[in-house]
């Protein structure tokens, strides 16, 4: 029996402080300890001047407590009765009591409850689990249904952007469960929207023990929002417990409540506009209702969305109201690793070994998993690159459809899906949504009349399309992996049928990687090749409306395999975006980009004749590892570059092997702590990339050129950088493919 000295023990001092906080919030009162006629009391509220509220707190709710706290309770409600005051009684106790302390207190008037159902008198969490569970989370359903994704959960790893830690979805609960603010980053079918729904399961199975209540929004569902109150109003307006929201605005502030916030790129307003700064101001606007909800609470935070939807990583902070210094940026790896999908696709009944270039997201898993063995064996047979392969499962998903539905053809399907997958070219969430009558339209497009009941069910269903959510009759991509392709097709379509009126759209969304070698692998099967016809259409849009569409034709040529140099004949695009712009394996001239967005820039070891990029947004040029290694006919503001300083960021880098071994012994030697290395520290992870012949080779050019100098050491040989080298070296490592350095061309050739 605890009796009086329970008030000493530290859980009982937690539970009272708990109680006496709910409390408060309850009846919008003060709480605290009281004394009453004598009588000493936990917790009394004065709700009005004839009506208190006494609480009771207990961590042992034995019988003998409670007859001591019932004795307590008679007096005050005699006391305050002859005073013309209401006293409503609670005995709270931190677990369940014996029934027969119930029977007994309800036979006085007195309430008894547990803390948890204390506590669910002002924020009912259970009733928010059992309605929030039942409801999607972000992108995170099935793409036929729109349900909840019910598939097992396989295990994937993410990364921490400042560390390169590996991070898992144990670790997402514990860093919100700890109060920190974290964002997740990732492609379109990575797992973003599965990861926070991992980690809201986890801190669930501790809320009630922690006091810690997770609270899992679609941010999608807030267009429009400019305050905290208004998203949290919605958000419980739309599960229907409208009675909830007052409570959390009240909390909002507390460490009680963490925040999972699904899909920051998913509120961008309707609006749209070519111009950079425009677009970043409307980021901003759009994003006012988020900012002030993360600002505003005070437990932690987990917002994700797509990883490029910012132009930088300042304007991510600062449009969501974040600080930097405490805020973890954790990557969404874009694909599963061999493993994990194979594991994926094992959950889902499939006997399928993993070819190489089979794309790893999980969304394209799932739709292969839909196929039967005999497209299975179609696809998994057949040897090829991305290209074929695209081409591969796109005909086979064409095939299966019109096998369900005969009314039509393989051939109209592509198509249909193709120019449905133009619909979502002037999208700012990229997939989609697209509506019903959009669909509708491009059957229309294609086919010539407008979709009867048969097709129009047929429509419902397309493959590769998928719901947003299950109440949704919108229909969005459910991969980008195949929608690029399919924009790809329809540029291609847009070239061969130039009065389609493709060049008086104002499309915003370009190809991605995989979209411009499926274009490029089309332009340069013509016999003979087009490239005039192609380069007449990309002046025409550049001076039109379609800018895009211009870069598009631009971004693919660079993409051919048949083709070593272009001549652009002047051509000069303005406000145009681009995701890759490979320079590098053709040649071009006579080209200038100005005011662009290019999210990916590959430059080539040799300038090009009469190019021009300037005024432009470069995320991330690939083939310099910092601005000094610039060439002039680049004026424009870069956010990153190609960074040696590991051996992984070597590799990333795009160099050839002897090249890369090249920068790896130039950096350990030159810019690492310490003045000279060891043979096996500087050989270490090398003979991995070329045979130890090569390595050799190199080591003695940068020998006999004065580079490094060979020293006896204790345990072996040493190599020391020469000093007097070290501005040569960091220029040739700025410069990397660039570089015009004699070591740089002499290790660079084939031996």
């Amino acid at each position: 029996m605890l009796g009086d000295d329970e008030s000493g023990s530290a859980e009982w001092q937690r539970l009272e402080k708990r109680v006496r906080k709910i409390a408060s919030l309850i009846w919008n009162r003060q709480a605290g300890p009281r004394e009453v006629n004598g009588v000493r009391l936990d917790c009394v509220l004065e709700v009005d001047p004839e009506y208190w509220v006494s609480v009771e707190i207990t961590t042992n709710a034995s019988l003998t407590k409670m007859r001591t706290d019932l004795a307590k309770f008679q007096t005050i409600k005699h006391f305050l009765m002859s005073q013309g005051k209401l006293a409503k009684c609670f005995f709270v106790s931190l677990g369940e009591p014996p029934p027969s302390v119930r029977t007994s207190a309800e036979g006085l008037g007195i309430t008894v409850m547990t803390e948890a159902q204390f506590s669910n008198q002002f924020f009912n969490y259970e009733n928010y689990l059992a309605v929030r569970r039942s409801r999607s989370f972000g992108s995170s359903v099935n793409p036929v249904s729109g349900k909840p994704d019910e598939s097992e959960y396989v295990p994937v790893h993410y990364r921490d952007a400042s560390t390169g830690k590996t991070i898992t979805v144990d670790d997402l609960a514990d860093y919100l469960a700890a109060g920190t603010r974290l964002v997740l980053l990732g492609e379109y079918g990575t797992g973003k929207s599965r990861g926070l729904r991992e980690a809201f399961a986890r801190l669930t199975q501790s809320a009630t023990h922690k006091h810690i209540y997770p609270i899992a929004i679609d941010l999608r569902d807030n267009w429009g929002t400019r305050r905290a109150t208004e998203i949290l109003r919605r958000h419980f307006d739309d599960l229907g417990l409208s009675n909830m929201a007052d409570s959390s605005i009240k909390i909002l502030g507390d460490d009680s409540l963490c925040f999972l916030l699904d899909g920051f790129d998913e509120l961008g307003s309707q609006a749209w506009s070519d111009d950079p700064n425009k677009l970043k101001s409307i980021r901003q606007q759009s994003l006012q209702g988020v900012k002030d909800l993360i600002r505003s609470a005070g437990g932690g935070i987990a917002i994700c969305g797509r990883e490029h939807y910012f132009n930088s990583s300042a304007e991510m902070f600062q449009s969501l109201g974040l600080d930097p210094e405490k805020t973890k940026v954790i990557h969404c790896e874009n694909e599963f690793t061999a493993d994990e999908m194979q594991k994926f696709l094992e959950g889902l009944n499939h006997d399928i070994v993993l070819p190489e270039w089979l794309p790893r997201r999980p969304l394209m898993c799932q739709i292969i998993s839909s196929l039967d063995e005999d497209d299975l064996d179609r696809i998994f047979e057949q040897e090829g690159g991305d290209v074929a392969f695209w081409n591969t499962v796109v005909d086979v998903i064409c095939e299966r459809e019109a096998r369900i539905a005969p009314i039509l053809d393989p051939a109209t399907i592509k198509h249909v899906l193709r120019r449905i997958g133009r619909t979502t070219r002037t999208k700012p969430q990229e997939v989609g949504p697209v509506s019903v009558s959009e669909i509708n339209r491009a059957f229309e497009a294609v086919t010539g009349f407008p979709p009867v009941d048969e097709s129009a069910v047929m429509l419902q269903r397309l493959p590769a399309l998928g719901r947003p959510s299950a109440e949704a009759s919108d229909r969005q991509f459910v991969d980008i992996y195949i929608l690029d392709g399919l924009r790809a097709l329809d540029v291609i379509h847009c070239l061969s049928n130039p009065n389609d009126g493709c060049d008086q759209e104002a499309w915003i969304n370009p190809l991605g990687s995989l979209g411009q070698a499926v274009a490029a692998s089309q332009l340069d099967s013509t016999e003979p090749p087009k490239t005039n016809l192609f380069l007449a259409h990309a002046k025409r849009c550049a001076a039109g409306r379609n800018k895009v569409l211009a870069t598009d034709i631009v971004t693919s040529l660079q993409r051919s395999s048949r083709l070593t140099s272009i001549d652009y004949q002047g051509l000069t695009i303005s406000e145009g975006a681009l995701s890759v712009l490979d320079l590098a394996t053709v040649a071009p001239s006579r080209l200038k980009l100005f005011e662009c967005t290019i999210r990916e820039l590959i430059i080539p070891s040799k300038d090009p004749s009469e190019v021009e990029i300037t005024q432009c947004l470069i995320e991330w040029v690939r083939g310099v590892s910092s601005e000094k290694g610039m060439p002039a006919w680049i004026a424009s503001s870069v956010e990153r570059f190609d960074a040696v300083s590991t051996l992984s960021q070597i590799k990333a880098a795009k160099l050839e092997p002897r090249q890369q071994i090249l920068v790896s012994i130039v950096k350990k030697t030159f810019f690492q702590k310490g003045s000279a290395r060891k043979e096996e520290a500087l050989f270490r992870g090398l003979s991995r990339l070329v045979s130890q012949s090569d390595i050799n080779g190199i080591i003695n050019v940068l020998l006999r050129e004065k580079i490094l100098e060979k020293v006896k050491g204790g345990d072996g040989s040493l190599y020391v950088p020469v000093r007097q080298n070290s501005h040569r070296m960091k220029k040739m490592l700025s410069d990397l493919g660039r570089s015009t350095d004699p070591i740089w061309i002499e290790v660079s050739k084939k031996p």
